[in-house]
């Protein structure tokens, strides 16, 4: 198990798969309808713990693909020499990898340490009503940490949103509601903290540093945030009737004219969420069709088990250079064969790794080369 230059490969071919996969029926409001907006949420969720974790496993198989591995191997292991300190292109992409990596997270954390700093210097009261109002939406919901959850009033802000991982916070604009509009905004924002969608943009933010030079990860950034809106949406009006469901819509669009000023931030999540017209009308195409025909249970289950199918198969294998010995390119007397796990095998000593045939021939082996045989089922022996 560990991580390699094909590893991080396949893991990089699989999430793309994914993305452009989940991107390209992100519109396909039927589709989204029948597995559920929180299935697709799932998806990606899955496609974004496949990105973290790179490695294969030791009942990962390998196969040749000489056609294209062997070339991208040729280019990774070209060797630069500059002023007699020798590197190849692989450390390069790797060194540039990581000051990305390093400068990104610099970033994020200068990012939320901004947010908080505005969060506290906002002019802003705890409304204990409608504090209290949570907290009764909260034991209505089955939820628990009733007192997680406060609400705060500010003149500051332009539309509602929530925030907080730990300290979970939701604010209002200092506007007069009416008992409806108040009691839908609630709603939804109660919505995202139950899901965890501040959490989930965390861990997405993390994939875009982790991954900054993938284009593929920021249109899964937006894609998320998308389904969260949805996913929000239809658990607010599941239980809804129809005009309950178009007081809901209505309260939306009233916000919407407000169109908040607050300047838009990773630790936060709100109730307008993409506000141009397209993020609206998948909004509420997604609800009309969810009124229409609610997703079956069982198609919710079929996208589960596909899900964790298809994250399984992403680590069942993986694809490897295959250098097929040429016999012919000997001369004439010289002694060879093919080396295989039925006539050799692989030996550790100290530091140094060795390849040992049956015939007494014994190569010296780099780590990189010990492991690819060691996944073609080489056996390991310590000296």
């Amino acid at each position: 198990m560990g991580v390699t230059e094909f590893s991080i490969v396949s893991t990089i071919i699989w999430s793309s798969i994914i993305i452009v996969a989940m991107s390209l029926l992100r519109t396909k409001y039927r589709f989204v309808n029948i597995c559920g907006a929180s299935g697709m949420v799932l998806l990606y969720l899955f496609c974004g713990i496949r990105m973290l974790v790179p490695i294969d496993f030791p009942w990962t198989v390998c196969f040749n693909s000489p056609v294209i591995y062997n070339k991208l191997h040729e280019c990774l292991n070209i060797e630069i020499i500059i002023n007699n300190f020798h590197f190849y292109i692989k450390d390069l992409l790797t060194w540039a990898w990581a000051v990305g990596i390093i400068i990104g997270f610099i970033e994020l954390l200068i990012e939320y340490d901004s947010f908080d700093r505005k969060i506290k210097k906002l002019n802003k009261s705890l409304d204990i009503k409608l504090t209290e109002a949570i907290k009764l939406l909260q034991e209505k919901q089955g939820g628990k940490n009733y007192n997680k959850i406060r609400v705060y009033r500010s003149g500051d802000v332009n539309s509602p949103f929530g925030c907080g991982i730990i300290d979970k916070k939701i604010f209002i604009p200092n506007r007069d509601y009416s008992e409806l509009n108040i009691n839908n905004i609630l709603l939804h924002e109660y919505m995202h903290h139950k899901n965890g969608d501040i959490k989930i943009k965390l861990l997405v933010n993390v994939l875009c540093v982790l991954y900054w030079w993938n284009p593929l990860v920021y249109m899964l950034k937006y894609n998320m945030e998308s389904y969260f809106e949805m996913r929000c949406d239809l658990e607010v009006v599941n239980n809804m009737d129809n005009s309950a469901i178009a007081d809901y819509l209505q309260t939306i669009v009233s916000e919407v004219s407000y169109a908040a000023q607050l300047e838009k931030n990773s630790a936060i999540v709100g109730m307008l969420g993409k506000k141009s017209e397209v993020g609206l009308k998948e909004r509420f195409r997604a609800i009309e069709l969810a009124t229409e025909q609610q997703p079956v249970k069982v198609w919710r289950n079929i996208t589960l088990i596909l899900t964790i199918f298809v994250f399984a198969i992403s680590y069942s294998f993986i694809l490897l250079p295959g250098y097929p010995p040429k016999v012919d390119d000997y001369g004439d007397g010289v002694k060879s064969y093919e080396v295989s796990p039925d006539n050799a095998y692989i030996v550790h000593e100290g530091k140094e790794y060795y390849l040992w045939t049956d015939f007494g021939d014994k190569t010296s082996l780099d780590k990189d080369n010990a492991e690819m045989l060691l996944k073609n089922g080489f056996e390991l022996r310590e000296e």
